[in-house]
């Protein structure tokens, strides 16, 4: 018997990225606004680190200005 072929739709890593083109997978760490979990790309099944806040509590601890400059610390050390 032949097996079931799917039409797989290119990949676009230009585009839009959001958390529906991931599996959430073990938890990594904790911290004072959120937590880091393991996440997979389900096209190419890549593994990325995902770390996501609560925004709320940043706005109330007054933080936001931390969290924004940890970001743009991320954006500039990550490894392509």
């Amino acid at each position: 018997m032949g097996g079931v072929c799917c039409k797989s739709e290119p990949i676009d890593f230009e585009g839009e990225v959001n958390l529906f083109h991931f599996v959430l997978l073990r938890s990594v760490g904790k911290g004072a606004f959120g937590k880091v979990r393991v996440v997979q790309h389900k096209q190419t099944r890549d593994l990325y680190a995902l770390k996501y806040i609560n925004k709320a509590k940043c706005v109330k601890m007054k933080a936001v200005a931390n969290i924004i400059q940890e970001r743009r610390l991320l954006e500039e050390a990550s490894c392509d």
